[in-house]
């Protein structure tokens, strides 16, 4: 399928546009950094450094203790309805997944895929048993469904 140069351009520049847009507002709201850089699990248990643009307050993660009894999910998945470490409007960010635009990177360097398992926290990944840790024989996914 043949695009339009016109029509790429177009697309690269809202791309790029709302990618913009969002790093300002990051800035803006909450300061620097910009992304996050978590360590994740994935191929056979090897670790990562995944990149996604960030969303939480800069101590998001070490809040994780404090607000577990919200937690709307059970087991090592962490879920929480309104969670109150995520900044002012970055409930949009989310919900179109702006959020993680980043993570292509990831896919290019062969950390990630496209599609399969979301990618845990190695804490995480020792709270499943055995069995179901199978998941670290395929690469972990920028598109997944929660």
């Amino acid at each position: 399928m043949k695009i339009n140069p016109t029509a790429r351009k177009i697309i690269t520049r809202i791309i790029f546009w709302v990618v913009y847009s969002y790093i300002l507002y990051i800035a803006i709201i909450d300061g620097v950094p910009i992304f996050v850089i978590q360590d994740r699990v994935g191929l056979h248990g090897k670790k990562f450094k995944m990149i996604k643009f960030r969303t939480m307050l800069r101590n998001s993660h070490n809040l994780r203790e404090e607000l577990n009894s919200l937690n709307k999910k059970s087991g090592p998945l962490f879920k929480i309805e309104d969670d109150p470490r995520l900044f002012k409007g970055s409930g949009f960010l989310r919900k179109y997944s702006i959020d993680e635009l980043p993570q292509l990177f990831n896919v290019l360097k062969g950390d990630m895929s496209l599609v399969g398992p979301r990618p845990l926290f190695d804490t995480d990944t020792k709270l499943f048993n055995k069995e179901y840790m199978r998941r670290l024989n395929v690469l972990p996914c920028l598109l997944y469904t929660s």
